[in-house]
């Protein structure tokens, strides 16, 4: 990707956000490409962020082997969340204030034997009772959520509380301002 905002490195462009141990020795950004960005800014939990016109902020650090926060998107339509990897916390529904939320769902099941930094369906069915998006759009699927079908299991949890929910699939687009205006029309 950074490769590709900087026309292989022929001139400077993109900013990368990305947390601190996404650098150095064992991150995923490889030094060599840094020089390509304009700007890096490192992500830190709970702080606001500005490319343009979209503001965004982090939510506090998530429990998963390696640094990492979600979002929330400021668009005029809607705050969307996007919770990332993590293993469920209590505070994680505080974090994510959107009318519509993106949410990792890694595990169909919970596994309680192992530790498994990721969520599962019953995180997720946690997470949206408790704030009750207006959407709720699962993605990120491990085989555990693709042998359930994934949008078998969002059907499953948008009868079960009430809330609407949909399954993200490749290619998927969508409209906020449509979205959110025809399930007005539906009472959603």
């Amino acid at each position: 990707m950074i490769e590709a905002m900087s026309q292989g490195g022929s001139r400077k462009g993109g900013v990368l956000f990305a947390p601190h141990d996404a650098f150095g020795s064992g991150g995923v950004v490889f030094e060599y490409v840094v020089n390509y960005l304009e700007r890096v800014e490192i992500l830190r939990a709970n702080q606001n962020y500005r490319l343009g016109g979209l503001s965004f902020s982090t939510g506090c650090a998530h429990i998963h082997p390696v640094e990492t926060y979600g979002f929330n998107f400021q668009f005029p339509e809607a705050e969307v969340s996007f919770v990332t990897d993590t293993r469920f916390f209590d505070e994680i529904a505080d974090t994510y204030t959107g009318q519509v939320m993106v949410i990792n769902v890694v595990r169909y099941l919970p596994i309680e034997t192992v530790d498994i930094d990721h969520l599962s369906i019953e995180d997720v069915r946690r997470i949206i009772e408790r704030r009750r998006p207006r959407l709720t759009v699962l993605t990120h699927f491990g085989m555990t959520m693709i042998k359930a079908k994934p949008w078998e299991v969002a059907e499953m949890l948008e009868r079960e509380t009430g809330l609407r929910v949909i399954a993200a699939r490749d290619g998927m687009r969508l409209d906020l301002a449509d979205y959110l205006q025809s399930n007005e029309a539906h009472g959603r």
